[in-house]
């Protein structure tokens, strides 16, 4: 018997084993880590939040340069990034599989007015009385 020849093909397997289950796990954090989900997370999230602290009258501009490039790649209207639904804020990079975006709610009891600005590349978000 030759038990060196066993022992070899063991661990010749196991580390093969391990090198493909790793660069799968790469691939897999890399795709989620830099995809269009986590960046319109981010936008509704900051938008919401900004709508929570704010009061009528008051506005605020938000540079949407990358979500433009995003969209701009996925042909997506610039103008249909960011929509608003009762307190509901929702952007939408990524149109195709008949995505709706990622939308997140603001507290403040206010109306908000969202105007694109598209040779900018920003959103400015008007403030209002309900």
């Amino acid at each position: 018997m030759n038990k060196k020849g066993e022992i070899l093909v063991g661990n010749v397997v196991f580390i093969i084993l391990n090198v493909i289950y790793l660069s799968i796990l790469v691939i897999f954090l890399y795709t989620q880590g830099s995809g269009v989900k986590i960046v319109e997370e981010t936008y509704a999230k900051e938008i919401a939040l900004l709508v929570d602290y704010s009061q009528p009258g008051m506005f605020f501009y938000l540079d949407m340069g990358k979500a433009y490039d995003i969209a701009e790649e996925r042909n997506v209207d610039f103008d249909k990034i960011v929509s608003k639904d009762e307190n509901l804020i929702t952007v939408t990079l990524d149109s195709s599989n008949n995505r709706k975006g990622y939308s997140y709610s603001f507290f403040n009891n206010v109306n908000v007015v969202i105007t694109p600005q598209k040779e900018k590349k920003i959103y400015v978000f008007s403030i209002e009385e309900k």
